[in-house]
């Protein structure tokens, strides 16, 4: 299963650029923020002829969420409990099995303005509708765009903007206390030390000078994150594409292997892919895959080392559509 999060930055502005990359990457639950149309104006015709279907929770001109299922979803919340003033912020979704919540959080403006406690309060009623409502041992996600950088690791500039917005000891409190409810942030629990991010501002060239922040995460419970097999800021949805203009976010891809009891597997990063080794339960050392396609990569004959496969790879290190299988997808009403 692939399961993405991406704020869009404006879905009218944004609906080719949207399908290039739902055919890319071809994810089956996908978290979308910050639609900024009308529930009612939402094109649930046009992703339903791409095999999606749709829930959403918007309003007119700001925020708005939606998730994008390949499998049919009962909607179980729309809006966070509470906290409806300040937008259409929360969707959440049983589709085959997991719980998906897609969240767009506040961004609190700056320290001195009345929306920074308003952020955290709405942090506090996030955390409480977790425990009142689900259960750390379900298979759930929690993933969206945060609006905090957890740790310094998750700024382009500590130094400089510690303290100030996405950057206080009061955010990430909050995000915190979601970790210590039972989450795992599936990005870091990958690459611990990898400084990466997800946001850059369109000015002051910022993107090309990667000074960006990591403010959006796919979060899952244990149940979820033992099943991690891929993760990836997926940077390359950031640039132009086919003349079209990217977001400021770029999306945060995962993909999960199927709920069955597997021997560990570490992976390290190579490059841009990753490489998988898989520790052998009968014998010490290290095994190697064998020959065959996994996630885009092969055997290098003679090596006994995983190489990438550049034709079956799509733009950013991920495997295509093609050279993980799928092949065509049939619609939701074929």
């Amino acid at each position: 299963m692939r399961i993405a999060t991406w704020n869009i930055n404006g879905l009218r502005a944004r609906l080719d650029y949207v399908f290039h990359w739902l055919d890319s990457r071809r994810p089956d639950l996908v978290g979308l923020q910050e639609l900024k149309m009308h529930e009612d104006l939402f094109p649930h015709a046009e992703f339903r002829a791409r095999g999606y279907r749709a829930a959403v929770h918007a309003s007119k001109a700001w925020n708005g969420v939606s998730i994008l299922s390949r499998e049919p979803a009962t909607i179980l919340q729309s809006g966070l409990p509470g906290q409806e003033h300040l937008g259409t912020r929360l969707v959440s979704a049983r589709v085959t099995g997991v719980t998906f919540i897609t969240v767009y959080c506040p961004n609190g403006k700056h320290v001195g303005h009345d929306d920074f406690p308003r952020k955290l309060f709405w942090f506090d009623a996030l955390l409480s509708y977790l425990e009142e409502r689900h259960q750390v041992s379900e298979s759930l996600v929690l993933c969206g765009d945060f609006n905090i950088c957890p740790t310094p690791l998750d700024t382009w500039n500590e130094e400089e903007l510690g303290g100030k917005i996405f950057h206080t000891d009061e955010e990430r409190t909050r995000f915190r206390r979601l970790l210590d409810w039972g989450l795992v942030d599936l990005y870091r629990e990958r690459f611990p030390q990898e400084r990466k991010f997800s946001w850059w501002d369109y000015r002051y060239g910022a993107f090309h000078r990667n000074r960006g922040l990591r403010i959006d995460f796919l979060l899952s419970t244990p149940a979820l994150a033992k099943r991690l097999r891929r993760v990836e800021i997926d940077r390359d949805y950031r640039k132009k594409k086919e003349g079209m203009t990217a977001s400021d976010h770029c999306p945060v891809v995962a993909d999960l292997g199927a709920a069955v009891s597997l021997p560990p597997i570490l992976w390290a990063s190579a490059n841009e892919g990753n490489r998988a080794i898989r520790k052998s339960p009968f014998r010490t050392g290290e095994r190697r895959f064998p020959s065959r396609r996994f996630f885009g990569h092969r055997r290098t004959r003679g090596t006994g080392r995983l190489g990438n496969r550049p034709s079956e790879q799509g733009s950013g290190g991920f495997p295509t559509a093609d050279s993980l299988g799928i092949g065509e997808r049939r619609g939701p009403g074929d």
